[in-house]
């Protein structure tokens, strides 16, 4: 297969029209989960496919204001990467529009129609509200007579690829995904400056940087969200940073494999921000780990299995269980002990409210929390004795998961995601898990303590980084070194068209 091409095998064809492709119009890419110009099987199938017709090629957005609960924090974090993709495509010369309709498919439908289009290409999330997106404008595209295609840009290997069913757990995925390893995780190659546009008088609007900056201040935008999760300003936004750091990150990978949950010692890549908003390509950083001669091999077999193996895990149990936020959504073994136990005393019982304000009895509980609100991100080991503890101190595990997923969501930067609902999942129902000792309240479900913690790391030093934005602060400098310095390298430019590495001074 030429190192150009999209395997057939990462697309679907969601309509097929019975004409073929006779209209001169424009291919649309429909942008969703992937806000990204390089590195983007979708974009790179939908150009081919203009290229190969000789039409122009559009980009369209549709920015779901407080998509799935997210508030300012999130929606600032996203439009920073707008900002930087819209800057990216101009110069590639291909025209690319944001709307901000309840609607989309419709309107999507509508703006086919206006441009002449009869060609859509769009990108793969497993998630129920975006799979019903999807399947609205299917209907429009079989009236419309539109051929429209899926691909799968987020995934190494494309999830119905990996498996027909919902997998297990690790064990179980994790072969599947290394059998298909060396056929998917290739070489991406980088988009063209595009030869054909529309003609003057087709009505697309390409949208400006103002209009993109207008949408953080926007009062019937902004007036949507949730002010009080304020944005975050140790983590910059969009696909230019969020590369360089990936690449300076994976050359390195310090210590990964002994160190990664250890929350005290700052070693993780904070890329999950990156990855769910689609502003880098898992599949580039793993194909950049694997094939280094300078990384430490447990560590990185310790990276590709925390980027590949449980991301990818993820995905799966959110595209063939559309119960993932659900307590049906937990294994049979998990809904049964968790039920055995639901009227067990619990020593302590905390409101939504007394969560969210850190206003427990436990310390190290209260400045995760902390950390959350104030930075958007928690370590992941601390992620799971945050969601643990949520178990223990509600009313009943329904009630936990609805807490855990509402603080997640609403603070995390990287919430609203397939890792989010599946991490939850495991910590509350033992979902890819298995039993462990039967307890109190948790029953067979794995327990996590205060004490354990305490035995693993230095939990003071945690609550003193933790329970303020400083340690997140020096992060980003330390992040900022690492984008410096991969600027100076080849990996970080060989990415960009001839177009942007001249813009970029090149």
């Amino acid at each position: 297969m030429p190192q150009s091409s999209v395997s057939p095998d990462r697309i679907r064809v969601l309509n097929q029209p019975a004409t073929g492709l006779t209209s001169p119009g424009p291919v649309i890419y429909w942008m969703s989960r992937e806000i990204r110009s390089r590195d983007n099987w979708a974009l790179i199938h939908a150009q081919n496919v203009a290229l190969r017709s000789k039409r122009p090629l559009l980009v369209v957005y549709n920015l779901a204001v407080g998509y799935l609960g997210g508030g300012l924090r999130q929606h600032a974090f996203k439009v920073g990467g707008l900002k930087v993709v819209a800057a990216n495509l101009s110069q590639l010369n291909i025209p690319f529009a944001i709307e901000t309709s309840p609607k989309f498919p419709a309107l999507l439908a509508d703006i086919t129609e206006r441009v002449g289009c009869k060609y859509v290409v769009t990108d793969f999330t497993p998630l129920r509200l975006n799979k019903e997106w999807v399947a609205a404008f299917t209907k429009h595209a079989k009236r419309l007579d539109i051929r429209f295609e899926l691909v799968d840009a987020h995934n190494v290997v494309p999830c119905w690829v990996t498996s027909d069913k919902m997998e297990r757990a690790a064990v179980t995925i994790r072969p599947k995904l290394w059998h298909h390893f060396d056929e998917f995780c290739t070489k991406y190659p980088r988009l063209k400056r595009h030869a054909y546009t529309i003609s003057d008088d087709v009505h697309f609007h390409t949208v400006t940087t103002s209009e993109i900056e207008a949408l953080l201040t926007n009062d019937e935008i902004v007036g949507k969200l949730d002010k009080a999760v304020e944005p975050i300003d140790w983590l910059t936004p969009g696909e230019d940073a969020g590369l360089q750091l990936a690449l300076g990150y994976v050359k390195n990978l310090p210590n990964y494999s002994t160190q990664r949950n250890n929350p005290t010692n700052p070693i993780q890549s904070d890329l999950s921000p990156y990855f769910h908003y689609g502003f880098v390509s898992p599949q580039r950083v793993i194909y950049d780990a694997y094939n280094s001669t300078d990384i430490n091999e447990e560590d990185r077999d310790e990276f590709i299995e925390q980027c590949m193996i449980r991301r990818e895990l993820a995905d799966n149990f959110c595209y063939y269980n559309d119960n993932y936020d659900k307590f049906e959504g937990f294994p049979d073994w998990g809904q049964h002990t968790l039920r055995e136990h639901a009227k067990d005393d619990r020593e302590y019982l905390y409101s939504l409210e007394q969560l969210e304000n850190a206003d427990t009895h436990d310390r190290l509980w209260n400045a995760t929390q902390r950390q959350m609100v104030e930075t958007g991100k928690i370590h992941g080991y601390m992620r799971m004795y945050w969601c643990k503890k949520i178990l223990e101190w509600t009313k009943s595990p329904e009630e936990a998961l609805e807490f855990s997923i509402y603080l997640n969501d609403k603070y995390e930067l990287d919430g609203r995601d397939p890792n989010g609902y599946v991490g939850i999942a495991w910590c509350i129902g033992g979902r890819h898990d298995r039993p462990f000792g039967e307890r109190n309240v948790y029953g067979v479900i794995r327990y996590m303590s205060y004490n354990g913690c305490r035995g693993k790391f230095d939990i003071n030093k945690y609550m003193k980084m933790a329970g303020s934005v400083e340690g997140h602060r020096a992060g980003k400098m330390w992040a900022a070194a690492i984008q410096q310095s991969v600027g100076e390298q080849e990996g970080f430019w060989e990415s960009l068209s001839e177009e942007e590495r001249r813009l970029k001074g090149r």
